[in-house]
């Protein structure tokens, strides 16, 4: 096949379906099974997905600042995709196909997460301690339905060190809503010591 703007190379599969295509230009496509002379009919259906966000994976993670009462931040799960398998919480596993990434610095050794979710969003909020790269599982929540607000009190943490926190739609399906809002609570970090 043949992409005009562009040219990639590959293979149509012995069920005779044309494997997934990224990042193609605008354009039109030629398609050539078989080889020159061969006949069609060939039908090509392009379905649009929404790129992932920002915050997809846990290296993209977006800041949450502390603020008591805390101030909430916009979350969406548009795009997202799966990073790692769900842990089980409160009893059920949810299906973390569409996970977002928040991190935060501890600024008390106990502080409040807040997950709200929206009409149709059954949210999942899970405490990650360690780096990206290997994460440790602390603490999770997800006793609410659709709509619920999820509340995590991060407890035994260490001020001045880097958590990060995971939301999801307990669900394998699209959710109805793919918004959320979530915020921390906590006093705002302060440096001591800091004169020159």
């Amino acid at each position: 096949y043949r992409i005009h703007r562009g040219r990639i190379s590959g293979r149509i599969g012995a069920n005779g379906l044309l494997s997934s295509l990224s990042h193609i230009n605008l354009g039109s496509i030629s398609l050539c099974p078989g080889g020159p002379g061969a006949t069609g009919p060939y039908f090509v259906f392009v379905i649009a997905e929404p790129c992932p966000p920002p915050n997809d994976e846990c290296a993209g993670a977006v800041l949450l600042p502390a603020a008591t009462p805390c101030v909430s931040t916009t979350g969406s799960v548009v795009g997202a995709t799966g990073s790692l398998p769900a842990n089980s919480c409160d009893g059920t596993t949810g299906v973390a196909d569409d996970d977002v990434w928040y991190a935060f610095v501890a600024t008390a050794t106990s502080q409040t997460l807040n997950v709200l979710g929206g009409t149709g969003f059954n949210a999942v909020v899970e405490l990650f301690g360690g780096s990206c790269g290997a994460l440790v599982p602390l603490q999770c929540e997800d006793g609410t339905g659709d709509g619920g607000q999820e509340t995590l009190v991060a407890s035994g943490l260490v001020i001045g060190q880097l958590y990060h926190v995971r939301v999801f739609d307990h669900d394998g399906t699209a959710p109805l809503a793919d918004t959320f809002l979530i915020c921390l609570e906590g006093p705002t970090f302060t440096l001591t010591n800091d004169a020159c």
